[in-house]
């Protein structure tokens, strides 16, 4: 998806027209005929990608390991160690909690002390009040950008960044301005566009606040 700097995010081109006129549903052996179809053009265009498995001995320079910790025999063997007295602790105390997944949302019954533990250590080793496990960065990304800029608020933003922030911002209720990659002077020409906007909202609520009286 292509994005110009200085508009506002909306969902992709295909996305707003799958919305607004979507196609009837197949069913049996046409349905399955037309994902036949895709597939068959794709693979005709050499764009069907297919799974592979890393030969062992090969160096990994594409993937988000970058610091080689799944490949890190001292880090599994800690985690070993550590899993196992978690259990025999969860043993002594009569639960069932093995520590082999959460088995639902924490709101409901995925919490345990475990998580909360983590979470006191990790914010103690930051220096900070509190912190919060997410299961991936893409969904931290996405949780921030999603919840924390309210209605009323401006996100300012690099026009490559990842994509994890664009779809937060997407489920967002701020407005978003983007500005081109690692330009200081788009930077500083969006913040102006941005101030701008929100002199001219404040002013505006304080003549209906003036007309109100």
């Amino acid at each position: 998806e292509t994005h110009r700097p200085g508009t506002e995010l909306r969902p992709p081109r295909a996305r707003r027209a799958a919305m607004a006129s979507p196609r009837p549903a197949a069913s049996g052996s046409n349905l399955e005929s037309a994902l036949q179809a895709i597939v068959d053009r794709r693979r005709g265009r050499g764009l069907l990608r297919t799974l592979s498995v890393r030969p062992p001995g090969h160096v990994d320079f594409c993937s988000n390991d970058y610091m080689g910790l799944a490949a890190s025999h001292e880090l599994v063997r800690e985690i070993d160690e550590e899993v196992a007295a978690y259990r025999r602790e969860q043993s002594l105390v009569g639960s069932g909690d093995c520590g082999l997944g959460s088995t639902g949302s924490r709101l409901l019954t995925g919490n345990s002390r475990y998580y909360e533990d983590t979470e006191q250590m990790l914010a103690a080793f930051h220096n900070a009040e509190s912190a919060l496990l997410f299961n991936s960065g893409f969904d931290a990304n996405f949780a921030i950008f999603a919840y924390l800029p309210q209605p009323g608020d401006f996100v300012v933003f690099d026009e490559l960044v990842h994509a994890s922030v664009r779809e937060g911002m997407r489920a967002g209720r701020a407005k978003t301005v983007s500005f081109k990659h690692n330009d200081v002077d788009a930077l500083r020409s969006a913040l102006r566009s941005v101030r701008a906007k929100i002199v001219q909202f404040q002013q505006q609520q304080a003549q209906q606040q003036a007309q109100q009286q």
